[in-house]
């Protein structure tokens, strides 16, 4: 049991040292509500670790010794020299933990080589459980200064709130250079440095005085010593993060301290180190100013918010934030004024989209560099000369990089997907189960990477970034040829939804001479008006022997349909090509020739814009219950190129009034489209609807097209507006769109 509750116990600190990395994250950029979610996620784990610490104090951990010298060994190997020598100093603390049975300390080393043993991505985790191990070391060799710190704390609250935060950092600077300095510096001299680089804050220190007193004795001591010849270098980069404290205090403090108590303890604390400072000593100097800063905003924005919630005043915060002025198109942007809104417009603009729609990868990256370089500096003190690091120019090299090892991965997939379907001799039947397989394989690919880069498991965005991903490869391939195209496209229109469509000439699906007779009536009226139906294309048996074959091969079969987006509700959808797969019945194969042959008869009938057919045409089952909301084909009003006619053929089975799914058609009297509905966006009520209108009135808006056997509707994409009722029977409708060409 006791065993149990200690490996629970690092598992704890470990779980808790990630989220402080995470909640420092947040607050870097500037996320204030996931950080206060990771605050109160912490304060649980806090309570589990003392459940679980009370739970292990009669347990005697076994010795990790082995596993740290193999971890100094993989640092060593791999050049990293500063990790070897801190896992060594580990060595000996858990040691000296072991034999003085510090569980606490025990726990604190499982915990490390837990977060060591997990991945190269746990180094801000491995890098938190080494300041903790710090800490706890500190907290155990200098009890009565921990205590005396705790016993001044009530002092502390008086101290203004812009510098509190500095103080923290400033007396952890202090601890780090008493333990640097108690085995080399006697006692007298510990406090040199501690004293020379807190003299800034005379005023804001008489408030509170945790250590002064006892430094300022010491000081009087060992005034006549230079201080360059008392500090080690051990403690030298501590002093410039404690440089770096006092200059941010200066800004804090200047309308209160003079000039010249500002300057001296800067130079004070710049002037021991000026003979030596070589350039691995300023890198970690510069890793420390950051780190600094990203506690002083992380403290300063904690005490503001947790104590406006302890206070009882965070609904006041609310209501401040209802005051704001949201984007009125994207509805995720908030802003305090309208010119503060006309300023965020530069970049905002390049993620800015409608709910509905998905900004593109390349936006959102270029749109995250505008802002880093467009973000407004802190008002509460001076920004320091920024430094480029060698690591900052290499971050965007590393995104691109893990973008090009999930290419490889998608190529792969895609590779051993054709490979599958050619393999079975391209019948659905047979690649169907094993291609689904694959695919749940690349998305958990996808999703394990997304979460070891990122730390969240985000399964809607892999299956976007998937389906990104695989629709670039697919449109690499065939645009260089390398494949199958009929392959490809049906890869990725019904398992990646790419909407990825080849166009021929409609004379290469040309019908023979006799085959279909009698159009020119209909394509004259398609031209002046925009909507008709013919008659007449299947019989009974035909239509029985494909409605057969749709229920067994597309409506049973595991991943031949999936559910349509857009305008349709509860509709399932699939891609079929032409010339037809391998296993498709003579009766659905003649429904698809004379699919596909209606775009060569029109234009040979005097249709005057010129089309370009696609190689696939759209199969959807309505269910009893499923709808199709208004729409337009083509919402489009200008003369791009799109979808021009749409097709339509009803493969019903034996179809009756009293059975619904019927197209309803926005059209007057004579058939025309109207071009202008009066709400487009609510469905009309039926006609028998008693809280309808005028009957007589809503008959002339629109027109039910019953779904008859070897009934199509034909009317242009651009103009129609048209719905799908609920049919009380599954519904099965073939569609090919034309495209203007």
């Amino acid at each position: 049991m006791a065993d149990d509750a200690f490996c629970r116990w690092s598992e704890l600190l470990f779980q808790s040292a990630r989220l402080q990395v995470l909640k420092r994250r947040a607050v870097t950029a500037e996320d204030f509500a996931e950080a206060s979610r990771l605050k109160k996620s912490e304060a649980e784990v806090q309570k589990e670790i003392c459940s679980a610490e009370q739970e292990a104090v009669t347990f005697r951990p076994a010795s990790s010794h082995q596993q740290l010298e193999e971890f100094k060994k993989e640092a060593v190997m791999g050049e990293d020299f500063a990790e070897a020598g801190r896992i060594k100093k580990l060595q000996e603390k858990y040691i000296e933990a072991d034999a003085l049975s510090d569980l606490p300390g025990c726990a604190l080393l499982r915990a490390l080589i837990l977060a060591k043993g997990q991945s190269a991505d746990c180094s801000e985790v491995v890098s938190e459980l080494h300041s903790m191990l710090q800490q706890h070391h500190m907290r155990n060799k200098f009890p009565t200064l921990t205590q005396s710190t705790q016993n001044h704390l009530p002092e502390e609250d008086k101290v203004p709130e812009s510098s509190k935060a500095a103080l923290k950092v400033n007396s952890f600077v202090t601890k780090e250079l008493q333990s640097s300095t108690a085995e080399k510096a006697p006692a007298k001299e510990l406090s040199q440095p501690s004293a020379a680089s807190t003299g800034t804050m005379k005023d804001d220190q008489k408030r509170s005085r945790p250590l002064e007193d006892a430094s300022l004795k010491k000081r009087k001591t060992s005034s006549d010593c230079k201080q360059e010849d008392k500090v080690p270098k051990s403690s030298k980069a501590a002093l410039k993060v404690n440089s770096f404290v006092t200059k941010e205090l200066q800004s804090s403090t200047a309308e209160k301290a003079p000039a010249k108590e500002l300057s001296q303890p800067l130079a004070a604390s710049t002037g021991t180190m000026k003979d030596s400072s070589s350039k691995k000593q300023k890198r970690s100097s510069e890793a420390a100013k950051v780190q600094a800063k990203q506690e002083l905003w992380t403290n300063v924005w904690e005490e503001t918010w947790w104590k406006a919630d302890a206070q009882g005043q965070s609904h006041d915060l609310r209501k401040e934030f209802e005051k704001l002025l949201q984007c009125g198109r994207c509805k995720s942007a908030f802003y305090c004024s309208r010119e503060c809104q006309n300023n965020a417009w530069k970049t905002h603009k390049n993620i800015c989209r409608k709910p509905s729609e998905e900004p593109a990868e390349a936006t959102i990256q270029l749109s995250r560099l505008a802002e880093k370089e467009a973000k407004p500096k802190p008002k509460s003190f001076v920004e320091p000369p920024v430094t480029v690091t060698k690591e900052d120019l290499e971050e965007p090299e590393s995104d691109q990089q893990f973008r090009q090892e999930l290419l490889r991965e998608t190529k792969e997939i895609n590779a051993k997907m054709m490979t599958v379907i050619q393999e079975s001799g391209r019948n659905p039947a047979v690649f169907l189960p094993k291609v689904m397989s694959l695919k749940e394989e690349y998305h958990s690919q996808i999703l394990s990477r997304i979460s070891a880069k990122s730390g969240e498991q985000e399964d809607f965005a892999a299956e976007k970034l998937g389906e990104e991903l695989m629709k670039e490869v697919i449109m690499a391939i065939l645009q260089r040829g390398i494949s199958g195209s009929a392959d490809q496209l049906d890869l990725a229109n019904n398992h990646f939804r790419a909407g990825i469509l080849q166009q021929r000439s409609p004379s290469d699906f040309a019908l023979q001479e006799g085959d279909l007779d009698g159009l020119e009536p209909a394509v004259s009226r398609v031209a002046q008006r925009g909507f008709v139906t013919i008659e007449g294309l299947l019989d009974e048996e035909i239509a029985t022997a494909i409605h057969q074959e749709c229920e067994e091969k597309f409506w049973k079969q595991s991943g031949a349909m999936s559910l349509a987006q857009g305008p349709a509700d509860g509709i399932f959808e699939c891609w079929l090509p032409f010339p037809a797969r391998q296993g498709t019945s003579p009766e659905l194969e003649h429904a698809l020739r004379i699919l596909f042959g209606l775009p060569h008869e029109f234009l040979r009938h005097g249709y005057a814009t010129k089309l370009k057919v696609p190689t696939m045409a759209h199969l959807v089952c309505i269910p009893p219950g499923g709808r199709e909301k208004l729409h337009r084909d083509f919402a489009c009003d200008s003369g791009a190129a799109g979808r021009e006619l749409t097709f339509s053929l009803f493969l019903a089975h034996q179809w009756k009034m009293e059975d619904g799914g019927a197209l309803r058609a926005r059209i007057d009297a004579s058939e025309a489209i109207i071009h202008d509905p009066k709400d487009p966006k609510d469905p009309v009520q039926p006609a028998d609807d008693p809280k309808s209108g005028d009957p007589e009135e809503e008959k002339r808006c629109f027109k039910d097209v019953l779904p008859e056997v070897g009934r199509c509707a034909i009317f242009r994409s651009r103009e129609l507006w048209h719905e799908m009722l609920t049919p009380r029977h599954r519904l099965w409708v073939l569609t090919l769109f034309a495209y203007r060409a």
